[in-house]
């Protein structure tokens, strides 16, 4: 069984701790806690997937989106919240990223089905499966 590499982009220790607890056993995690740290590890590459914080500060997790798709990189990206499903669902789709995940949903399962979804869906195809 391969590893699967993880970039953690999150603030909150409780959260971090949170996450650590349903990591998949074949995973390894690369934790850092701010936006420049995230743009910085995502452009040294080797993850399979990042999660990104929806808020960093005063920093949003999805001009880490937006500046990872601008060069073009298909790393996959699920924006995390504890903030409004709904709108941010959006939003991050939008910026570009794979998927989006509401911290209180954050499992193990969840966390290994992360990397099984490629880049490329388009907003449009979200809408129609959530419509469903």
């Amino acid at each position: 069984m391969s590893t699967t590499r993880l970039l953690l982009v999150e603030d909150d220790p409780e959260d971090v701790a949170i996450f650590r607890r349903h990591l998949p056993e074949s995973s390894q995690l690369t934790v850092v806690t701010t936006l420049a740290a995230g743009l910085t590890a995502v452009a040294g590459g080797g993850f399979n997937v990042a999660f990104v914080d929806y808020r960093l500060g005063a920093d949003s997790g999805l001009e880490l989106v937006r500046a990872t798709r601008a060069t073009g990189n298909p790393l996959a990206i699920v924006v995390t919240t504890g903030q409004d499903i709904d709108l941010l669902g959006e939003n991050a789709l939008l910026a570009g990223a794979t998927d989006f995940l509401p911290k209180a949903d954050i499992c193990t399962s969840a966390i290994a089905r992360a990397g099984d979804r490629p880049f490329g869906h388009t907003f449009e195809q979200f809408m129609i499966v959530w419509q469903r």
